[in-house]
């Protein structure tokens, strides 16, 4: 682990109360795990984590369910997930085809719209 992240939690360890104890280490560069041991072998109490680096953040619900882990392999956003399942249900679609399609057209953040549109593709299938 690059020396400023081990000095960086001992900073926050001397600086905060014991109390505090928490580290989130996000996952950039896929060093979510690794920043997380140096944290507990640092002093840290506590460490907010996601599964696999399945993200749901700090204080939020995790969850570790085929619709969530097809997030990960369809290497799309943890936000995509609410609407997937919503135009899933309503369109009688399955949620992970509507991930793995958000996947393969590699939308972004902010495209969210486009996933009714893949559900209805996925519902009605073109004949031809």
């Amino acid at each position: 682990m690059p020396a400023p992240h081990v000095d960086g939690v001992r900073a926050y360890r001397d600086v905060l109360s014991a109390r505090t104890g928490v580290r989130h280490a996000h996952h950039d560069l896929g060093l979510g795990v690794a920043r997380s041991v140096v944290a507990v072998e640092n002093g840290v109490t506590r460490v907010d984590v996601s599964p696999a680096g399945q993200g749901a953040g700090a204080g939020n619900e995790v969850r570790a369910d085929r619709e969530t882990l097809t997030l990960g392999h369809a290497g799309v956003y943890s936000s995509f997930l609410r609407r997937a399942g919503a135009a899933a249900r309503r369109y009688g679609v399955d949620t992970r085809g509507i991930l793995v399609e958000t996947g393969r057209r590699q939308l972004v953040g902010g495209q969210e719209d486009v996933i009714t549109g893949i559900a209805l593709d996925l519902a009605h299938p073109a004949v031809g």
